[in-house]
C-alpha cells in the first residue's frame, strides 16, 4: 500500500469531516441562537434527537454493512445489483416506517418530545432521516470506490448548501425552526 496515498486520503477525509462538524455543529450556532427563542432552540435539540432515533430505525446499520460487503460483490462484478438491492430494501423500510408514522407517529412523537409540535417536525424528521440514508450510502459507495475527492466534494458541498440555506431561511425568510429543518433536509 502506498503510504503517501493513505496519508493524503486520510488528511482529506479528516479535513472534510472537520468542516462538516464545524459548519453544522459550531459555526451556525450563533445564527440559530439569534434567530430562535430559547424554547425554539430546545425544540430544535429535541427534533435533532428524534432525527437520530429515526435514522437508527431507518438505516438499520445498512451503510456499514455495505462498506463491508461491497468489496465481495465488486470482485464478482455484482456491485451495481448489490447497491440496487440495498436501495430497494431501504425503500421498503421507508414505506413501513412511513406507514407506522401515519398511524402512530403523532403519539410516538408526543411521547418522545411532548413540548414539540408534531407538525411540521415529524415529517421533516422522517424526510431528513431518509435523505440522510442516501447521503450515507453515497459516501460509503464513493469511499469504497476510492473516490476521495468526490467524497470530500460531496461533504463540503453539503456543508456549504446547509450554511447557505440556513442563512437564507433564517435571515431573509424568517422561517425559524422550519428554516433550520429545511436546511438539514436540503443539505
Amino acid at each position: 500500500m502506498d503510504t503517501r496515498r493513505l496519508l493524503s486520503s486520510s488528511a482529506l477525509y479528516g479535513l472534510a469531516d472537520v468542516a462538516v462538524v464545524a459548519v453544522g455543529g459550531f459555526l451556525l450556532l450563533p445564527l440559530y441562537t439569534r434567530a430562535l427563542s430559547q424554547a425554539e432552540f430546545g425544540h430544535y435539540v429535541a427534533v435533532r434527537a428524534n432525527i437520530d432515533i429515526l435514522t437508527y430505525a431507518l438505516h438499520l446499520g445498512i451503510p456499514s454493512a455495505v462498506a463491508r460487503l461491497y468489496f465481495d460483490r465488486r470482485k464478482s462484478g455484482e456491485q451495481h445489483a448489490y447497491i440496487s438491492s440495498v436501495l430497494w430494501m431501504f425503500l421498503a423500510t421507508l414505506v413501513l416506517l412511513s406507514g407506522i408514522s401515519l398511524v402512530w407517529g403523532g403519539s410516538l412523537w408526543t411521547l418522545l418530545s411532548p413540548a414539540v409540535p408534531v407538525q411540521p417536525a415529524l415529517p421533516f424528521a422522517l424526510a431528513i432521516s431518509a435523505a440522510g440514508f442516501l447521503g450515507a450510502l453515497s459516501v460509503v459507495w464513493l469511499r469504497s470506490e476510492g473516490k476521495v475527492l468526490a467524497v470530500v466534494g460531496l461533504q463540503l458541498g453539503a456543508s456549504a448548501v446547509m450554511a447557505a440555506v440556513a442563512t437564507a431561511a433564517l435571515i431573509a425568510g424568517h422561517m425559524r425552526l422550519e428554516g433550520i429543518l429545511l436546511a438539514l433536509l436540503v443539505s
